[in-house]
């Protein structure tokens, strides 16, 4: 089985601290370690019940109206002598049986039997009104006004917590921070809203409570798909067969969101209510946030009334210069990467040592495909960050440049240093390409028959490929006879397969 699940995006920097989404993420982790624990309790105590009344409900049944007969002998009267007939006429008697005795049709009601089971009925009742999920869950059927709200910050469990706020921050900090913190709150809550009364439509008077963010996330899903349309999402995948396989790639957010709703949409139509996800929920969530980002875009209420109130607000002398790196991203989302850059290109006439603005604006060479100028402008970025011992934003550039080209390669000793960055970070594939790419385009550096030594090393003990670690060992005897490394490399060729043959 291939795991596959995103890792962020290329939007992913915002101006402020996204305080909204930090406050649901915060208050739905409080409230689930403050109140699950009682559901449990409450959701064990309800299945014992349940389990004491359906033993007493066949034990009755026996003593009144099988009078005693035993399930053999049943067996052997049955007409047709077989069990699975037997078990459905059995269960459609007991049925028939429990009306009566409801009713109080086969004993009086001063019964012990029947005194027994209203006790029993009882607690059952007072359990299911006063409990936890009645009074915070949404239940379309038992409908109380608050619970539109209360509901969206319970969960089902540890992995649906985590799963539903990971996905808020993907999506959500970026929402808020070009919507403003009223706006993206209230596009929130209405998203739950939506998808609560999704769920109600098509599940008219249900008892069953629904918890859950999804409905509301899926409504900022829904307008992250409006407002950044173009946005590549990276995802990293991985599988096991005989040793770990993994890897990174990216897709556009119009194809890997409308791909999610679709599935959403197949989902309800397929299992309905009888898997515990309510997909209906996430379907009316997801077009209402669509439906929101629509009618800003329509409306050019982003533009003329949020951002400038957005302005007001954010304070210090690099505003101007970060609203045009917003502006810029803004074009690049709706799919004109052209005059992103020559907003870039106007700050860095302005100021060459931006460096955000050289990041911004290599990025947009990537998507323009000007692979010449984009690997330039990698290489240099690249040397300045690490320069600043940045380590991790430069690794994060020369990603991407391997993305854009995977021939790419900065200058040798930052590559090389990049080499063995990358393995300190297990990115194994990444780490030879990149030794591969230095080999190739500065074959003389002093550092070469290092780098060509790592990646055989990588090869041949973190991704079991004897072959590539061979190749890597050879071109290191061959190209490099008067490297100190040649003698290691012969003997590590000499142990694997065919390595003896060339030396002897």
């Amino acid at each position: 089985m291939v795991f596959i699940f995103p890792v962020g995006h290329e939007q992913a920097t915002v101006r402020r601290w996204p305080v909204i989404t930090i406050c649901i993420v915060a208050l739905c982790c409080l409230v689930h370690a403050a109140v699950f624990p009682r559901i449990e309790r409450e959701q064990k105590r309800a299945f014992d019940l349940e389990a004491r009344m359906s033993t007493l409900k066949i034990q009755l049944y026996f003593k009144y109206s099988a009078r005693g007969v035993s399930v053999i002998d049943q067996i052997a009267q049955h007409p047709s002598r077989n069990v699975m007939d037997l078990a459905r006429d059995i269960g459609a008697g007991i049925d028939a049986f429990w009306d009566q005795f409801v009713n109080g049709e086969i004993v009086p009601k001063d019964d012990p039997d029947y005194l027994q089971y209203e006790l029993l009925a009882g607690e059952i009742e007072e359990l299911s009104e006063n409990n936890v999920l009645s009074w915070f869950a949404f239940r379309p059927g038992g409908f109380h006004w608050w619970t539109l709200i209360t509901a969206l910050f319970l969960h089902g469990g540890v992995l649906h917590l985590l799963g539903n706020m990971y996905f808020l921050y993907l999506v959500g900090c970026n929402i808020e921070d070009v919507w403003g913190r009223p706006v993206y709150l209230l596009v929130y809550l209405f998203s739950g809203v939506a998808a609560f009364a999704a769920h109600a439509a098509m599940f008219k008077g249900s008892m069953i409570p629904v918890i859950g963010a999804s409905g509301a996330i899926a409504g900022v899903m829904g307008a992250f798909l409006v407002r950044y349309f173009k946005v590549r999402i990276r995802f990293y995948w991985f599988f096991i067969i005989m040793r770990i396989h993994k890897g990174q790639f990216h897709l556009p957010a119009y194809v890997v969101l409308p791909a999610w709703l679709a599935y959403q949409v197949w989902a309800a139509a397929m299992y309905g209510d009888a898997v515990d996800v309510a997909f209906h929920a996430h379907v009316g969530g997801f077009v209402f946030g669509a439906g929101a980002a629509l009618l800003l875009r329509l409306t050019s209420a982003e533009e003329r009334m949020i951002s400038p109130l957005l302005e007001k607000k954010i304070e210090g002398p690099e505003f101007v210069q970060d609203q045009r790196l917003v502006r810029g991203a803004d074009l690049i989302a709706r799919g004109d990467p052209e005059g992103a850059l020559a907003l870039f290109r106007e700050m860095l006439t302005e100021d060459p040592e931006n460096l955000t603005a050289r990041v911004e604006a290599f990025r947009a060479l990537a998507l323009l495909e000007q692979r010449g100028e984009a690997k330039q402008e990698a290489a240099d970025l690249i040397k300045v960050l690490l320069s600043r011992n940045e380590e991790e934003e430069a690794l994060q550039i020369h990603r991407e440049a391997l993305t854009c080209d995977p021939g790419f390669c900065a200058g040798p000793r930052d590559a090389y240093r990049l080499g063995r960055l990358l393995e300190g970070q297990d990115d194994h594939e990444n780490a030879v390409r990149t030794y591969q790419n230095l080999t190739a385009t500065w074959p003389r550096f002093e550092l070469v028959p290092k780098a060509l030594l790592n990646a055989a090393r990588i090869l041949k003990k973190k991704m079991a490929d004897d072959r590539g670690a061979f190749e890597m060992y050879r071109k290191l005897v061959l190209d490099h006879p008067g490297s100190d490394l040649v003698s290691f490399a012969k003997q590590e060729m000499k142990k694997m397969p065919g390595g003896q043959i060339v030396f002897d």
